[in-house]
């Protein structure tokens, strides 16, 4: 596995509670996102959970989502510009995963006060496109 001791990798496959499914971060160094179509949800959990995401965004949007998340939280440095580079970053990531461990409590911190997790500020643009929608079905259907 390339270099990975066999007690590194798990591969889980029962379902759990959240609860329980959160708790699994604990025991998690960082995280691999996937290709060509990207965590999204599970990323946002890793790092909600303060466990770095490694990812490679591709052309089409399902490969970008992680790395937008990463941008908003400005942990551009896990974002990988080729399949060599994911590889390199997976792998410097790892090396340095005592860093990116003491970092978590400071990773949940970016997260939950980023735009991201604003809940009237999600709530006030919603409603704005709401309204937008509204006037322009009243301006059609006239």
């Amino acid at each position: 596995m390339a270099g990975a001791d066999g007690g590194q990798v798990r591969f889980i496959t029962e379902r759990d509670d959240l609860k329980t499914f959160l708790a699994r971060y604990n025991g998690v160094d960082i995280a691999l996102d996937t290709a060509p179509f990207s965590g999204s949800t599970t990323s946002f959990q890793a790092l909600a959970m303060g466990v770095p995401v490694v990812t490679w965004p591709w052309e089409r949007m399902v490969s970008r989502w992680t790395a937008a998340i990463l941008r908003v939280i400005a942990m551009d440095e896990l974002i990988a510009a080729s399949a060599d580079d994911y590889v390199a970053l997976a792998v410097k990531a790892a090396e340095e995963a005592g860093r990116w461990r003491s970092q978590r409590p400071a990773i949940r911190q970016r997260l939950s006060q980023s735009r991201l997790c604003n809940s009237p500020r999600w709530t006030r643009h919603l409603e704005r496109l709401y309204h937008a929608t509204w006037r322009r079905h009243l301006r059609t259907s006239l």
